[in-house]
């Protein structure tokens, strides 16, 4: 995603991104929005299988999805509120850098943390 990205493509997940966080800030189901954030870098890879498998699961892929935990913010480390939304702009810097070992890392960081605020939520 980072090396194949265009500027239309970065447009778009940025704008993806600033849906999430402004849903995140008004405390609303946030979702949708972070399904399209993950969506839009997907469609970065110019891999149609992997864009094709996330269309077709639709937000399910998503693991708070599945716990029935619908709201970001109801997901963030008691003790750093904005920690999500950093490992989102790590990402999204990455991409932006066209480095996509950074972009793997922060991406596989945030998946890895996201299950545990899960896990720590059970």
């Amino acid at each position: 995603a980072a090396q194949r990205r265009t500027p239309e493509q970065l447009d778009a997940i940025r704008q993806a991104l600033d849906e999430l966080h402004r849903c995140a800030r008004l405390g609303h189901d946030t979702m949708k929005a972070d399904f399209e954030f993950h969506r839009q870098i997907s469609l970065c890879t110019a891999n149609s299988f992997f864009t094709d498998v996330m269309s077709q699961l639709g937000s399910s892929i998503l693991p708070r999805t599945r716990s029935g935990f619908g709201n970001i913010t109801s997901l963030h480390a008691e003790d750093d509120p904005g920690i999500q939304q950093r490992e989102q702009e790590t990402i999204f810097d990455a991409i932006v850098h066209q480095d996509r070992d950074a972009a793997r890392a922060a991406m596989r960081l945030h998946l890895i943390n996201s299950l545990l605020r899960l896990r720590a939520k059970d």
